[in-house]
């Protein structure tokens, strides 16, 4: 498949790459339109990611393509999106429900291959179905709007529906 990989800040590149494996509490997602969010452009002209290389991109919107053997949920045709982060449940901040303070987080994107890809690997507990009225593109910028006009802790919220449905 093809994929932008981040070498180092400012160092691009689009290669070849197998199509990435998945766990058993995984979906593999075909993206069909990903998006460019704010905190994606200081990690790629700036900062960098906390691992090199790296598949940049977090705001996607896709299609389950198969499912790991535990994936309950969902099935291959879905459509879906999926929130960033993925918290580690065991530290001092996620036993206190404030998954956002993690101290042991994953994140698609700059600690995990993301989306600037043909295909994903999600967490089930991090995938939301999206309605069929909802497009491809819209998928992606729900997370934009939730912080945007809800003013929530989309993050938050998401952790807690992962931790319930382990």
């Amino acid at each position: 498949m093809k994929a932008v990989r981040m070498y180092a800040p400012r160092d691009l590149r689009v290669e070849e790459v197998d199509i990435p494996s998945y766990e058993a509490d995984e979906c593999l997602i075909k993206v069909m339109a990903v998006g460019v969010c704010g905190s994606d452009i200081p990690r790629v002209n700036q900062y960098g990611a906390h691992v090199s290389p790296i598949i940049v991109g977090h705001e996607f919107g896709g299609q389950i393509v198969k499912t790991g053997d535990k994936v309950t949920k969902f099935k291959a045709g879905d459509r879906v999106t999926c929130p960033p982060l993925i918290p580690c449940f065991k530290c001092k901040y996620c036993e206190m429900g404030e998954y956002s303070l993690c101290e042991d987080y994953d994140y698609y994107g700059s600690r995990r291959d993301g989306a600037f890809a043909q295909y994903i690997a999600v967490k089930e507990g991090n995938l939301l179905k999206l309605d069929d009225k909802v497009s491809y593109e819209d998928a992606f910028k729900v997370w934009r709007q939730i912080y945007k006009n809800l003013a929530i802790d989309a993050y938050d919220m998401i952790a807690e529906f992962q931790e319930k449905h382990r």
